[in-house]
């Protein structure tokens, strides 16, 4: 929330009315006929050294307003390839990769 309000944000009230108008933004999306030509997706990764420090509300929160995946990666399978492959998935093939191998 910090960073959203040193981005322009006022308070807490304007954070909530943002997420509930992006929520409802998805939902009237959610249609059959609006996903043929129209998808998103979100997905919020984590590596397990933080995953203990991250509260269920927050995950709950990021499920239902923003219909995110919640994933704790691991180095088997291989994180790069799994986020890979959800966004080759939820994209149709037409972003096939947005993370390369680390060096």
């Amino acid at each position: 929330m910090t960073l959203l309000i040193g981005e322009g944000m006022k308070n807490k009230t304007e954070l909530e009315d943002l997420e509930l108008k992006y929520h409802n933004l998805l939902k009237n999306y959610d249609s059959d006929e609006i996903r043929r030509i129209l998808n998103h997706a979100n997905l919020f990764a984590t590596v397990p050294h933080f995953f203990g420090d991250i509260l269920p509300s927050f995950t709950g929160k990021l499920g239902n307003l923003y219909g995110s995946k919640f994933y704790v990666l691991t180095e088997n399978p291989d994180p790069v390839k799994v986020i890979n492959e959800f966004v080759n998935e939820n994209t149709n093939g037409h972003i096939k990769s947005i993370v390369g191998e680390s060096t």
